[in-house]
């Protein structure tokens, strides 16, 4: 049983206690069937911690004075190697935490070990990120996940230990897991398999307590009662359902376990917002309005008067839609009809079609919003800017061109420029050129960036997934099959080294980065006076697809150079989602 680094806190605020539907009689001497044992737990302080937000939490948990405090992770800001900001970071920290005054038990947090090299300064700080306690008949396993994003990436060392901790401690009256990241909700509350729930099933594991969201939410699993606190401090989003900033009070008697959220002068149930709740919220978001179509971009960048398509949909099995569509229009832009009243039953889509026409060149675009169910007596209000897209044309190269940045061959015919500015103008960065071009096996990308200062370019990452991003560098966004919601984020520097992540689509629409997605690139480059260039060749069976005339792949693509301190996009807003790209039409 591995030991942590303990500090001392208390806490308080109107509480109360939502039974978990776990019972059991805890007969040890002094325990909890004789005087329930009741405890603390903290949300993220980190994620752009609010100031003074985790401060004041602190002064009204000295209150209450429960016997212990644990958190869910995120404590400092972290996601440097600079071993002293590190040090400066954890000293803050444990200053705040000096006013406590019963124990604190830590579980690392992606922001505490964001990279190996910061392992080493948790240790120091923290103590072991895998230790385990007991406290008056109750075992508390606290498991590192920071640097995964899934169970199947786990150390298998790690696994090992978890099991051996849980199988010698089932004796236990209850057993609870705390770990930072929620792989519980992408796997097994979607009833997808996990092998940490068939481990905590195995070893009957009662509770499991995760973090990470910044978003309350909770279930009952096969038994189990898993629960994921929200934000003690660090910033929450407009998606925000259920409670702010909040903590948890836990009361564990000879009836079972409680647990309750509790926000800042309320107290509130422990299923304020539910498992299923959370997947409607996010299915509502990413997949309850879409566009059928884009409304394309001329030259110009104007609209032409055309029909786009809506597609909603009702993913409450028991609650309908009946709301109105709106539509925010800029001027310069047209929607007919710009109010529909929409209803659909529970579980239904439905599509509806508006006639749009646009002249202010794309400085802003009509937005479409309406409510969504998510609960019984819950909506949320579902909203998307118009999906419009640029074209770009990709001709049929004959032959493969020469990688050797020289740009003069025949498949290089027509150069797409008119980058954009984040506010919608002209870029004002140094002129530049892309390129497209595709034989069924692969696609070929080119770019001219010329720089009026040559020697300012920046290109030292070599190695691939490094920070290229932070350099000069062109960056593309790719969706090769528009049926399918993948979408590759590419760059390269001017050496050609690429940083890659696939972004891919959840069952609720979430796109998530797989950043250790590696594709393969043949690169060459050049650099002149005036500017540096850049040819490259995919070879398309890494991306599932082969390429043939006629198609429409999404496509987006940019410049930034640092030295003007300015990216410039040929789609705003520049973004993963498919409803945001424009169109690569390969002729």
């Amino acid at each position: 049983m591995g030991t942590n680094r303990i500090f001392t806190f208390t806490f308080i605020l109107m509480l109360a206690s939502l039974g978990l539907g776990i019972s059991g009689v805890l007969a040890e001497s002094g325990g909890p069937a004789e005087n329930p044992v009741r405890f603390v737990i903290l949300g993220d302080r980190t994620g752009d911690a609010e100031p003074g937000v985790y401060e004041q939490i602190i002064v009204e948990a000295e209150r209450l004075k429960p016997e212990f405090v644990i958190t869910v992770g995120d404590m400092i800001d972290g996601y440097t190697q600079d071993t002293l900001q590190l040090i400066s970071e954890w000293d803050s920290l444990l200053q705040m935490f000096e006013a406590f005054s019963v124990p604190v038990y830590f579980t690392a947090g992606n922001h505490d070990i964001t990279y190996d090299i910061a392992e080493s300064s948790y240790r120091r700080f923290a103590g072991e990120p895998n230790y385990s306690f007991d406290h008056r008949g109750l075992h508390f396993t606290v498991f590192d996940n920071s640097r995964w994003e899934s169970s199947g990436e786990l150390p298998e060392g790690y696994l090992r230990w978890l099991e051996d901790d849980l199988k010698q401690n089932q004796g236990a009256a209850y057993i609870f897991v705390f770990m930072h990241k929620p792989f519980w909700y992408r796997t097994t509350l979607q009833s997808f398999p996990d092998t940490l729930h068939t481990l905590f099933r195995t070893y009957g594991v009662d509770a499991v307590v995760t973090g990470h969201f910044h978003q309350y939410f909770a279930a009952d699993l096969d038994g189990i009662a898993y629960t994921s606190l929200g934000s003690s401090g660090g910033s929450t989003g407009t998606d925000l359902i259920g409670p702010k900033y909040h903590f948890a009070w836990v009361t564990v008697d000879d009836k079972g376990i409680n647990l309750a959220p509790i926000a800042y002068e309320s107290v509130l149930p422990r299923d304020v917002v539910t498992g299923e709740e959370t997947l409607l919220m996010y299915k509502s978001k990413y997949l309850g309005l879409e566009f059928t179509n884009p409304a394309l971009v001329d030259e110009n960048l104007a609209v032409a008067e055309s029909t786009v398509g809506v597609m909603i949909q009702n993913y409450n099995r028991s609650v309908a839609v009946d709301d109105t569509i709106r539509w925010e229009i800029p001027e310069g832009w047209t929607v007919e009809p710009a109010i529909m009243p929409v209803r659909l039953a529970a579980g239904e889509s439905g599509r509806f079609e508006f006639t749009i026409a646009g002249n202010n060149g794309l400085k802003s675009t009509p937005k479409i919003s309406l409510n969504l169910p998510i609960g019984e007596e819950r909506t949320r209000a579902v909203s998307r800017d118009l999906h419009v897209a640029r074209l770009a044309s990709c001709p049929k190269a004959a032959e493969p061109p020469k990688l050797d940045g020289k740009l003069d061959e025949a498949c290089w015919q027509a150069a797409v420029s008119g980058l954009l500015a984040p506010g919608g103008e002209p870029s004002a960065l140094d002129p530049t050129r892309f390129y497209f071009a595709f034989d069924r096996d692969n696609l070929y990308l080119a770019a001219r960036c010329e720089d009026s200062q040559i020697d300012s370019v920046t290109a030292e990452v070599a190695e691939q997934d490094g920070p290229v991003y932070s350099e000069d560098c062109v960056g593309y966004f790719v969706q090769p099959n528009l049926y399918e919601k993948i979408v590759y984020q590419i760059y390269f520097n001017p050496r050609g080294t690429a940083y890659d992540v696939q972004y891919k689509a959840g069952t609720d629409g979430y796109l998530s980065g797989d950043r250790s997605w590696d594709g393969v690139y043949e690169v060459g480059t050049a650099r002149t006076a005036e500017a540096w260039t850049i040819e490259v060749r995919i070879p398309l069976a890494q991306l599932g697809v082969s390429a043939e005339s006629g198609q429409d792949w999404g496509l987006n693509f940019r410049r930034k150079q640092p030295r003007l301190g300015s990216a410039a996009d040929w789609q705003q807003p520049i973004d993963t989602d498919p409803q945001t790209l424009g169109v690569l039409r390969l002729r």
